[in-house]
């Protein structure tokens, strides 16, 4: 009766060590995966040709908004987000003129 306990408790030792190794090799394979798609992320983000891109995108968009008639609604929220944008900046405006 004894020898059995000991067996199936060394059979669970056996399994657990086989159970945290999977787990922590998985845990590694997560956090290498993630650190990859982070650095690759960040390498793009810091490239030229995404530089470019998003040069290009602003140049098409502002192209794509100068063609056409706005309606009001398109109208009002612009007004609002120039507002904005005007009143951050309305000292970098005021020193322009005073330096001009």
């Amino acid at each position: 009766m004894e020898f059995n306990f000991l067996n199936d408790k060394k059979k669970f030792f056996k399994y657990f060590a086989i159970f945290f190794t999977f787990l922590i090799f998985i845990i590694f394979l997560i956090n290498f995966t993630f650190g990859l798609i982070q650095n690759k992320i960040v390498s793009i983000v810091n490239s030229g040709k995404f530089e470019n891109y998003l040069l290009y995108r602003l140049d098409h968009y502002l192209e794509k908004a100068g063609q056409g008639e706005l309606s009001q609604q398109e109208i009002d929220k612009y007004s609002i987000i120039l507002d904005k944008v005007y009143k951050k900046y309305k000292p970098v405006v005021d020193n322009l003129k005073k330096n001009n």
